[in-house]
């Protein structure tokens, strides 16, 4: 697992457990910990869920299970929030694209396919006798991470937002952001997009 060949990560848990004399005991919990942070890795977050709630039944305070459950836990009735999470990364950047235009009415013209999700350099969303105009550019990130956002990586773009002329940073994110993250935010050409506001962008679109 953390050379990042998550396969075979998951074939060598999953026979831990099948060998496992005691599912209770804490070696197996962690093999199941484990096993459901490569599913979560590779985007199988039926199953990972699967592995975290027997965790759950054993131990209510193992590691970050209950944030695990709790930040998943919109995938048994959010079919919409369930596709960005789970999507392969060609789709996902689909369902990007769709947020972009239905909530801020950016189209991309640069994307970059990262760990974390994606992010777009993009442009608004004119007719063709615009094309000639001059466009403002903003800076869009998508994130489908558990962990929340740090103020480093927006003050890491905003120098990088002075330097390109950039006029707006969107950030994205399926979790939330630090208390720090929302204080340098305000007053600042940031726009925070966490959990409750992307689920109602993406109770607009189509998928």
């Amino acid at each position: 697992m953390a050379v990042n060949q998550i396969e075979k990560a998951i074939i060598e848990f999953d026979r831990a457990l099948s060998s496992a004399s005691d599912t209770n005991s804490q070696e197996s919990l962690y093999a199941r910990y484990f096993l459901a942070t490569c599913y979560e890795k590779e985007r199988k977050i039926d199953k990972a869920l699967e592995q975290w709630e027997k965790i759950y039944q054993i131990n209510h305070t193992f590691r970050d299970v209950p944030a695990k459950l709790a930040q998943y836990r919109d995938l048994h009735t959010n079919d919409n929030m369930k596709e960005y999470l789970t999507s392969n990364a060609e789709y996902f950047i689909e369902i990007c694209k769709k947020i972009a235009l239905t909530g801020y009415n950016l189209e991309p013209r640069s994307i970059k396919s990262k760990k974390f999700g994606c992010i777009f350099i993009a442009t608004e969303h004119k007719a063709e006798n615009w094309q000639n105009v001059r466009q403002q550019v903003s800076l869009m990130f998508f994130y489908r991470e558990t962990e929340l956002i740090p103020d480093s990586l927006l003050r890491q773009q905003l120098e990088e937002m002075k330097k390109q002329n950039y006029v707006k940073c969107i950030i994205c994110t399926s979790s939330g952001f630090t208390r720090s993250s929302i204080e340098f935010a305000e007053n600042r050409p940031f726009e925070l997009v966490g959990k409750d506001k992307l689920e109602a962008i993406l109770s607009k679109i189509n998928l």
